[in-house]
C-alpha cells in the first residue's frame, strides 16, 4: 500500500530540479542560481518522505515530517531555496501518480494519494508566508 509511494518517490524523484531566485512579497521565483543547493535539500526531502512511509507512517504524518524537515532548513538554505525544493518534491510525485494512473490510489484506496503531499505543501507556504512558487 504505501510500497507504492515510495517506489514512486525514489523512482522519479532522484533529481529535484529546482532553481531559485530572490525572494519577493511572498513570490519565489526558482531559477538555476542556486540549483546544487536546492537539489541536495530536495533529495533530502525525498529521503525523509520514503524513509517515514517505509516504517509505516500514514502519508500525512510522513508529509509533515517532510514539512518539518524544509522549514527547518530555512535557517540553512534560506526560504526560497526550501521553498522550491519541497513544491518540486510535489510536483515530481505528481507527475508519477498520473502516469501510473490510478494504481497508486486503489494500493492506498485513497481518491487522491497526494493530497497530503499537497496539504503539507499548502501549511508550509502558509506558516512561511509564501504566496506562490513559480517556475522560469
Amino acid at each position: 500500500m504505501k510500497f507504492a509511494i515510495v517506489l514512486a518517490l525514489l523512482a522519479g524523484c532522484a533529481t529535484v530540479k529546482a532553481e531559485v531566485k530572490e525572494y519577493a512579497d511572498g513570490a519565489v521565483v526558482c531559477l538555476d542560481k542556486y540549483k546544487p543547493r536546492a537539489e541536495a535539500l530536495g533529495k533530502s526531502l525525498l529521503s525523509h518522505a520514503a524513509t517515514s512511509l517505509i516504517s509505516g507512517q500514514t502519508p500525512e504524518v510522513a508529509f509533515k515530517a517532510v514539512e518539518a524537515e524544509a522549514t527547518a532548513a530555512i535557517a540553512a538554505v534560506g526560504l526560497p531555496v526550501a521553498a522550491c525544493s519541497f513544491s518540486d518534491l510535489v510536483d515530481e510525485l505528481g507527475r508519477l501518480f498520473r502516469k501510473s494512473g490510478d494504481a497508486p490510489a486503489r494500493a492506498l484506496a485513497v481518491t487522491d494519494p497526494m493530497a497530503p503531499a499537497r496539504a503539507a505543501l499548502a501549511s508550509f507556504m502558509t506558516t512561511n508566508g509564501v504566496t506562490s512558487i513559480h517556475h522560469e
